[in-house]
């Protein structure tokens, strides 16, 4: 595991890993809810937007995604970007 957030209200964790997944836990039981798949390589950055609804994710692969917390869509790639953290604004 190479990075890890807590959601806003403390209820859900993301980690990000060496398996090129992210991963989404229950804060309470650690029970794995969701694996989100779609980098080609390691995890090294996660955050979740202000109102929990989407986690962010950076790779060694060079690309930023966000994905949808409550359904693990995918929703956005962002390419070309070196990232080793992620923050979202206060306004998301």
């Amino acid at each position: 595991v190479y990075a890890v957030a807590f959601s806003p209200n403390g209820r859900v964790v993301a980690s990000g890993s060496g398996d090129d997944t992210i991963r989404l836990w229950d804060a309470v039981t650690g029970a794995s809810q969701q694996a989100l798949e779609g980098h080609s390589d390691w995890v090294n950055g996660v955050a979740f937007s202000a109102d929990g609804g989407l986690v962010a994710s950076g790779s060694f692969d060079r690309t930023i995604r966000l994905w949808d917390t409550a359904t693990g869509v995918h929703q956005q790639t962002l390419k070309e970007y070196d990232t080793t953290t992620l923050l979202f604004s206060a306004e998301s």
